[in-house]
């Protein structure tokens, strides 16, 4: 490490993972190491995962970017925005600072909520700022702990930090996913050789060595664990059973019972208990609250008006230790073990009236910036016993989740409320409420492509349509008319659809009639009713007004139109005008359907590499938010557009990528366009493929996919060379009203079975 740093003044950067089994020192080894570094006058940013979630997404980098800027816990809000304003002196511009302000749960701009891949960029570009100036180390504890999204997010500064001056600290007990570990050089903190354990216990005993007793027993005991050995000796000095023979320690008695604990954990329960009661409740409290915590509310939640006191004497116990740019700010536990023991040390009753404390104590401190810690509020809330808040506040932090496209994360907490509202007393259960958590809880599920979308709008559309709220049913109404959609069953989305525009309208919710109106637009165009298709869309953008997210959609349906039509020039005019507005409103569900019908444009005036690249672009925003009903669409179409080029091999797997997506996500429609293309690349390979074409085109006709049967046939009419057959259907394709598709097949024998949306 003395090599990295040396190499760090010179301009030279690393990126190293310190890895070794609880207790092994990687914490303590990583804050003397920021000591070291504070005296090389290296900056030294720091961030934290945690083992049991956090109140928002992305922690561990938004510590990282409280670190830089000084924000504590108790920072007010308008000073938070003040030092999220000086990014800028990074060489951030104003727009990544509102990307930033979004951890905080700020609005720093006017474009609506900057999309969740944006923050890999941003945090890339602030990275790279910190390290124009002078060398930097950016440290991570317990990468073990981040999710899917926060680790891609730390793949990202792995590669940002290549070839800058930027030492790049990790690290992790246990497994770390390969694609992580092995971009790092790793230094394994091990079992401590014995002549290091005695040098230790000598040191941490304030002598120059230890007797022959207390040698035998360090090394039984501890073997070779640092954080145990400690422990070990300081339960024995607590206890009275260190004896000073001048610079030398040794047992006192040692053929008495040393009553030591048989675990690590037993060890830290004693040491815990040695406390005075005050210190111990704070202890528990602090547990309460999480790994790190602030004095200020460990404070106010005691009612101490000195919080500092208590804090040092925890820290003096080694139970405790600064966590923070500030020894007096912030504060986090030893070791993770040491949280834990605290914890499970905590009876059921207490547990409760401390969960209700930090729940109060919350309310106050952060006052009209709850929004910030919500999800953390609402946790303590419910297990305070504070039934209506809990769930209210989870369905906020779900909301919020979802407005800024964590949807994983935001359907978890909608599961999470229904499931505490399933669990509440009958008096503390609201129908309505229930109703929204199930709505939001099947909108994001279908998102995600869940199977278990279906259920939960359904059970939504039972207690809405019992007890409301109306906007609520109409909710459920449409997600489930989507669903239909994607199965083809379009009676049945036709009906639900249809009620939902007429409830969204009597509700005047305009963001949820413009909505329906596209889905309904939508199943007009599948149906054949291509005015009527056009009609709807018209007035869904005449309702829009100057709501751009609603025009973009209604933009977007115009297209379609359009492209059936087989008017290319109008096509592209409108998606035109539609991806400003996409990429304004911040929903980036909304622009990866643009760049994807962008992309089926392009194909449709035969530039299937130009197509290509906004297929790849649509992917890429879609696979980072995990819509995976999108990204079987975009793995099609770049299937499609690699066969226009001639590439099979990558062709055959986007398809099967596609199909294989379409089929967790229950999407019948996907699995028979798929299937029709991946047999016709079957028969360019020389198998007979005669019968499963015929059999997957009878398939796409009762899904409602005119266009798939008719390519299905056609396929099957150019592995058979029957040049009189591929004409007949190519003149079914006009008479079907499939203009693009017939041209398409007339002038060169490329193929165009591209899913928009």
């Amino acid at each position: 490490m003395r090599d990295a740093l040396a190499d760090l003044r010179d301009g030279r950067g690393a990126r190293i993972g310190v890895v070794g089994e609880a207790g092994s020192g990687k914490s303590r080894f990583f804050r003397e190491l920021r000591e070291l570094a504070s005296r090389r006058k290296i900056p030294v940013f720091h961030g934290r995962a945690l083992p049991f979630g956090s109140d928002r997404p992305l922690a561990p980098f938004r510590d990282l970017i409280s670190d830089i800027l000084g924000i504590e816990a108790d920072t007010n809000a308008a000073e938070v925005r003040e030092r999220l304003r000086r990014l800028t002196e990074l060489r951030l511009e104003e727009a990544d600072v509102a990307v930033i302000a979004t951890l905080y749960a700020m609005d720093l701009g006017d474009k609506g909520t900057p999309a969740r891949e944006a923050v890999d960029t941003v945090m890339v570009k602030l990275v790279r700022g910190l390290a124009h100036d002078h060398p930097t180390i950016v440290m991570l504890e317990d990468v073990q702990y981040l999710d899917h999204f926060e680790a891609g997010l730390f793949s990202q500064l792995l590669d940002a930090s290549e070839g800058e001056p930027v030492l790049l600290l990790a690290n992790w007990r246990g497994e770390l996913d390969p694609r992580l570990a092995e971009r790092m050089q790793r230094v394994t903190l091990g079992p401590l050789a014995p002549a290091l354990v005695e040098q230790l216990a000598a040191d941490v005993l304030g002598a120059e060595s230890i007797g022959p007793d207390l040698t035998r027993l360090v090394h039984r005991a501890a073997e070779g664990n640092p954080l145990y050995l400690e422990e070990v000796l300081k339960t024995l000095r607590q206890n009275g059973r260190i004896w000073y023979e001048g610079r030398r320690a040794r047992l006192k008695d040692p053929h008495l019972d040393l009553g030591l604990p048989d675990t690590l954990a037993g060890l830290i329960a004693a040491r815990v208990d040695a406390l005075d009661p005050l210190a111990k409740g704070a202890l528990q409290v602090a547990a309460i609250i999480g790994l790190g915590f602030s004095p200020v509310l460990l404070g106010e939640a005691v009612g101490a008006d000195e919080p500092m006191a208590l804090v040092g004497e925890l820290v003096r116990a080694g139970l405790v230790t600064p966590d923070g740019r500030s020894p007096d700010t912030a504060y986090s536990f030893a070791s993770v073990l040491v949280w834990d023991c605290v914890n499970r040390g905590i009876l059921g009753l207490q547990r409760r009236e401390y969960h209700r404390m930090v729940a109060a104590a919350m309310e106050r401190v952060y006052a009209d910036r709850l929004d910030t810690v919500v999800e953390a509020f609402a946790q303590h809330c419910h297990a305070a016993g504070r039934v209506r808040d809990a769930i209210t506040s989870i369905y906020r932090a779900g909301e919020d989740h979802r407005a800024a496209q964590f949807f994983e994360r935001a359907l978890d907490c909608f599961l999470r409320g229904i499931g505490w509202h399933d669990a509440a007393p009958r008096a503390e259960k609201d129908a309505q409420v229930e109703a929204r958590l199930h709505v939001a809880a099947g909108e994001t599920a279908r998102i995600l492509g869940l199977a278990s979308a279906e259920r939960m709008l359904t059970v939504a559309l039972d207690i809405a349509a019992e007890a409301g709220p109306r906007v609520a049913e109409a909710r459920a109404l449409l997600g489930l008319g989507q669903i239909y959609a994607a199965k083809g069953k379009f009676a049945l989305a036709r009906a639900n659809i249809e009620d939902a525009v007429g409830i969204s309208r009597r509700a005047g919710d305009l963001s949820l009639h413009v909505q329906c109106l596209e889905a309904l637009g939508a199943l007009e165009l599948d149906a054949g009713e291509v005015d009527e298709a056009r009609r709807i869309y018209e007035k869904g953008l005449a309702a829009a007004g100057d709501r751009g997210d609603l025009a973009a959609r209604m933009l977007l349906g115009l297209a379609n139109h359009a492209a059936r039509r087989g008017d290319d020039e109008a096509s592209h005019e409108l998606l035109q005008r539609a991806l400003p507005h996409a990429e304004a409103s911040g929903d980036r569900v909304l622009l990866g359907r643009v760049l994807n019908n962008r992309g089926i444009a392009l194909l449709d005036a035969g530039k299937p590499a130009e197509a290509l690249v906004e297929f790849r672009r649509a992917l890429e925003i879609r696979r980072g938010l995990g819509y995976r009903q999108g990204e079987l669409v975009n793995l099609h179409n770049i299937g499609d557009a690699l066969l226009r080029m001639g590439d099979h091999a990558r062709a055959w797997a986007a398809f099967e990528q596609s199909r294989e997506l379409a089929r967790d996500c229950a999407s019948e429609r996907g699995v028979s366009m798929n299937d029709v293309y991946l047999h016709y690349l079957r028969g360019l390979r020389g198998e007979e493929v005669r019968a499963d074409l015929a059999a997957a085109g009878a398939e796409a006709a009762r899904l409602g996919e005119p266009e798939s049967a008719l390519l299905a046939r056609w396929f099957a009419a150019r592995l058979a060379q029957d040049g009189a057959a591929a004409a007949a259907i190519v003149a079914e394709a006009e008479v079907q009203g499939f203009p693009n598709l017939a041209r398409q097949l007339r002038s060169s024998g490329a193929v165009r079975g591209s899913l928009s949306g």
